[in-house]
C-alpha cells in the first residue's frame, strides 16, 4: 500500500475470481476510538468483469534439433499460437544442466527468444513450456558438439599422407575421413587417440 496526494491505494488478491465473471468491490472508511468502529455506508460501488484468458494452444520451435558446437551459443525461437494469449511467456528448462544451460530473452510480438550456452559435449533435451498453465509443451534435442579443429598440418609421403592436428584437451579421440571422387562421400579411414594419423596405401601422383 501506498499513500499520497490524499489517496490511499491498497492490492487485494483474492483465488475466488474466474475469468468472464463479474464482481462488484466497495471500499468502506472506517473509524476507531480503540474499543468501537464507526463505518461510512455512504460508498460506491465498483463493477469490474474479468476478460476470459485466452491460453497457448501450441507451441512452434524454430528446429527439431539444436547442433551446438562447445566454443559458440545458438539462439532459440519458439512461436506460440494463438500470439494473442493472454500470457504468452515461455519457459524454457534444459534436462540436463550440466551439458548445457537456456538463457531466456525477451518476448516479441508472441515470439519467445533463448539462448543454448553448451558445457560439456553430449546430448540431452530442452523442455518448452507455456507459462499460463495450459499444458501445452513442446520438446527439441540439442546435441553439444567438440569444437573445431583449427590448425591441421599435412605432408605427404612415399604413398602415403601424413596429418597432424592441434588437439583439444576436451576430445577423446578424432575420425578421419577421406573424399572419394568416385562415389562422392566422405570415406571413414581412422580412428586414433592421439594426434598424428599416416593414410598409407595410395597412390603417387
Amino acid at each position: 500500500p501506498k499513500q499520497g496526494n490524499g489517496t490511499k491505494y491498497t492490492y487485494i488478491q483474492t483465488k475466488d475470481i474466474k475469468d468472464g465473471d463479474s464482481y462488484r468491490y466497495t471500499v468502506v472508511p472506517v473509524l476507531t476510538d480503540g474499543t468501537n468502529y464507526f463505518r461510512m455506508y455512504d460508498t460506491k460501488w465498483i463493477n469490474v468483469t474479468f476478460p476470459t484468458a485466452i491460453l497457448v494452444e501450441n507451441i512452434d520451435l524454430d528446429k527439431d534439433v539444436y547442433n551446438v558446437p562447445l566454443d559458440s551459443t545458438m539462439g532459440i525461437s519458439a512461436k506460440i499460437t494463438p500470439d494473442d494469449a493472454s500470457y504468452g511467456d515461455l519457459i524454457f528448462t534444459m534436462m540436463n544442466s550440466k551439458l548445457a544451460y537456456v538463457e531466456q530473452k525477451e518476448t516479441v510480438n508472441g515470439t519467445n527468444y533463448a539462448i543454448l550456452n553448451p558445457k560439456k559435449a553430449g546430448t540431452t533435451t530442452i523442455e518448452v513450456a507455456a507459462a499460463d498453465n495450459s499444458n501445452v509443451k513442446k520438446y527439441a534435442k540439442v546435441v553439444v558438439t567438440p569444437k573445431k579443429i583449427n590448425s591441421i598440418n599435412i605432408a605427404p609421403m612415399s604413398n602415403a599422407i601424413r596429418i597432424v592436428w592441434e588437439g583439444l584437451d576436451e576430445d577423446d579421440g578424432y575420425f578421419i575421413y577421406r573424399y572419394n571422387d568416385t562415389t562422392d562421400k566422405w570415406d571413414t579411414v581412422g580412428d586414433v587417440r592421439t594426434t598424428e594419423f599416416i593414410d598409407t596405401g595410395l597412390e603417387n601422383n
